[in-house]
């Protein structure tokens, strides 16, 4: 029954795929813009503070580790390419769609798309501008301060622990 609509709507099967991938890769970069977001805003507990240092932590790995940096490069240009061919199918298949309004729809989706792509570009220029060994020293040394200050908040935050003596 679901392999019979299948065969006899292609071109709807094809959007939907074309919009189920657009769907994870805005996904996967809305978390990180969602960390970006998060990060501005101070930690208040100590299980916060310890998430982001480790995160930080994380970040730090990868632009300090020339193989990191460059995979978290090519993932970011690979999936704008990937973005982009999506946008351009489904504006090609925006063509194929024989309502009017449907096609209006699917191209409106298109140019979202093509959107959002311009918007992964301008944040992912942020790893792309790190080209030189003094950028890179000074994000890492901003990344440094940054973990520098959350465990200082940790330590500020976190319950004093006292001697074995009496009280």
């Amino acid at each position: 029954m679901v392999w019979k609509w299948v065969v006899e709507h292609p071109i709807d099967v094809a959007i939907a795929l074309v919009l189920a991938g657009a769907a994870a890769l805005l996904i996967e970069f809305s978390k990180t813009a969602w960390r970006s977001l998060r990060n501005m805003i101070d930690p208040k507990t100590v299980a916060e503070i310890d998430k982001r240092i480790k995160e930080h932590l994380e970040f730090r790995r990868i632009i300090t580790s020339d193989k990191a940096l460059y995979l978290a490069m090519f993932r970011t240009v690979f999936g704008v390419l990937f973005m982009l061919a999506i946008g351009a199918l489904t504006f090609v298949l925006s063509d194929l769609e024989p309502d009017s309004r449907a096609a209006t729809g699917i191209k409106v989706a298109s140019l979202a798309i093509f959107g959002l792509t311009s918007f992964i570009c301008s944040v992912s220029m942020k790893t792309a501008f790190l080209d030189s060994k003094e950028k890179l020293d000074s994000r890492v040394a901003e990344v440094d301060s940054k973990i520098a200050t959350l465990r200082a908040r940790r330590a500020i935050l976190s319950p004093k622990k006292h001697d074995g003596g009496a009280h």
